[in-house]
C-alpha cells in the first residue's frame, strides 16, 4: 500500500486529494499546520473517509520540531507521496504589514516544504519510488491587493 503525506489536507483542495487517494487505497497523513491555531479541530471535523492514515501535529514553520513529526508515520511505512499544499494569507498593504504577517505567509509554503520533505526524502528514496508535489498560490504569479507577502 502506498502512503501519502498531504500538508493542507483539511483545506477544500487538500480534502479532495485525500478523498481521491483514499479511493485508490492510499493511506493519507495530514500534518496539522499549527496545532495551536485550530488545526486539531479541523482534522477532527474532517476525518478521512476510510480509516487509513491520520493526522500528525507539527508547526511547519518550525524546522526543528517538524523534523521529528514524521517519525510516527515512518513507523507505519514510508510515505512515497508528499503533497505540500499548505498555505496561509495575512492580507495587508505593505506599509501596514507586520513582520509576523510577512513571515507567516512566506514560511508556510517555503520553510514548510523544506521542513516536512527533508526528513522524509532519504526514506522515500530507499523505497525506490516516490512523488513530490508542491502547490503554490496563484497569488505568487498574479498579484492580489494586500497580498504582497
Amino acid at each position: 500500500m502506498k502512503r501519502a503525506l498531504i500538508t493542507g489536507g483539511t483545506s477544500v483542495l487538500g480534502e479532495a486529494m485525500c478523498r481521491e487517494l483514499a479511493g485508490q487505497g492510499t493511506a493519507r497523513y495530514r500534518p496539522r499546520l499549527r496545532p495551536d491555531r485550530g488545526g486539531r479541530a479541523a482534522c477532527a471535523a474532517n476525518p478521512p473517509r476510510r480509516r487509513l492514515g491520520g493526522a500528525i501535529s507539527c508547526d511547519l514553520t518550525d524546522v526543528t520540531s517538524t523534523a521529528t513529526a514524521p517519525d510516527s508515520v515512518l513507523g507505519e511505512g514510508v510515505p512515497q507521496i508528499i503533497v505540500h499544499n499548505a498555505g496561509t494569507h495575512a492580507d495587508a498593504p505593505l506599509a501596514g504589514m507586520s513582520e509576523r504577517q510577512w513571515r507567516d505567509v512566506l514560511d508556510v509554503p517555503l520553510t514548510g516544504f523544506y521542513a516536512i520533505t527533508r526528513p522524509l526524502l532519504l526514506p522515500m528514496i530507499a523505497t525506490r519510488w516516490g512523488r513530490i508535489v508542491a502547490i503554490s498560490s496563484v497569488s505568487g504569479v498574479i498579484g492580489n491587493r494586500g497580498q504582497v507577502n
